[in-house]
């Protein structure tokens, strides 16, 4: 069982990151995390730190749905790393990361509909080389 985060811990913790030059912002930021945690953790049981900072952060990009984004996130992350690096102790939790879009691609179905639609043979042409090149219409106007 981990041992719980304390008031004095903490003041600690922002005094060493104010003299170490860190913008007051982030350090209220943080400040702020580390309290929320210390609230989140005290009523239950967790084996690990890595779990119990996991499932605090799950449980803020959950509940605040728009309050707290990947970069908060991400913050309180850090921010547990270097308070518990702080504390003697290492931990890696994973950070988060924003998923990357798929791709959406048209059918080919479609895309003969496009060629054939095409007011004018011009059109036709430039619909049917930006289909079979991929290239953008940018790059496509500059073609000679």
């Amino acid at each position: 069982m981990q041992t719980p985060i304390t008031d004095s811990e903490i003041e600690s913790y922002v005094r060493r990151q104010r003299s170490k030059g860190k913008q007051s912002k982030t350090i209220a930021a943080e400040s702020d995390i580390l309290k929320e945690y210390q609230k989140f953790v005290a009523d239950k049981d967790f084996v690990s730190i890595v779990d119990s900072i996991q499932s605090f952060v799950d449980s803020k990009l959950r509940i605040n749905e728009g309050t707290w984004g990947r970069s908060t996130a991400n913050l309180a992350l850090s921010t547990f790393r270097q308070y518990y690096a702080f504390r003697g102790t290492i931990v890696q939790p994973e950070t988060y990361r924003t998923p990357q879009k798929r791709p959406e691609f048209l059918s080919i179905t479609i895309l003969k509909k496009l060629i054939v639609v095409a007011d004018n043979e011009t059109d036709k042409l430039l619909t049917t080389i930006l289909i079979a090149t991929g290239c953008r219409i940018g790059e496509a106007v500059l073609l000679k």
